[in-house]
């Protein structure tokens, strides 16, 4: 549709917790109100799906939101679930569990609930941390998935083993969210901090 989703106000931010479309850069509706979110993800059938994360130890909850702007929970209990996207034919959902090494698959349903949890893909970590701290990710027209982490951005091929590790530029914090854009949708944008990087790849994302 064009529209931008967002969500505004995280689990460590003031009360305002809405996911808001945007029609444009300044005209926008509340799609749900008291809805502490994370990261969104959007169908083509106008499903809403939103991680809600509630600290590192409680359980993190995933909304789904209806384009009639029913809401509901359609899992709960990953630590520090933060990142969503969809699989190239939007039958699955992949979720990152930061406060582990886990990226998590669901199997998505007619009727935009979730099916067969399972653990996608293990994640590398460095000697001197405890766990990845998966961020964002999204998923390129082969099916494989990029994530951001600590490490880098890990690249897991379709049955989840970790390909490769991009490794980024010197600079503060990790890599916290990226997407796929340009004409041809090669570029690579990866969040990091107070910066913005891109880089030209061999692959197109969805």
């Amino acid at each position: 549709t064009g529209d931008m989703i967002t969500a505004t106000g995280g689990w460590s931010e003031p009360p305002t917790k809405h996911v808001h479309r945007y029609k444009t850069s300044s005209a926008y509706e509340v799609v749900a109100s008291e809805t502490p979110g994370n990261d969104v993800t959007m169908t083509y059938n106008g499903n809403i799906y939103v991680t809600s994360p509630d600290g590192r130890e409680k359980p993190s909850k995933l909304y789904l939101i209806k384009p009639n702007g029913e809401r509901s929970v359609v899992d709960e209990g990953l630590k520090f679930m933060n990142g969503v996207c969809l699989s190239p034919d939007q039958t699955q959902l992949y979720a990152t569990e930061s406060a582990t090494h886990w990226v998590w698959v669901y199997q998505i349903q007619a009727d935009g609930s979730l099916s067969n949890k399972q653990r996608y893909g293990w994640l590398h970590v460095r000697d001197v941390d405890e766990n990845a701290w998966s961020d964002g990710l999204k998923c390129d027209r082969d099916g494989r998935i990029y994530v951001t982490s600590l490490s880098g951005i890990q690249v897991l091929d379709q049955l989840g083993r970790v390909n490769a590790i991009i490794p980024l530029p010197k600079t503060k914090g990790q890599a916290s969210n990226l997407c796929f854009g340009g004409p041809n949708f090669d570029i690579m944008y990866v969040s990091c901090h107070d910066k913005v990087f891109r880089r030209k790849v061999k692959v197109k994302g969805i």
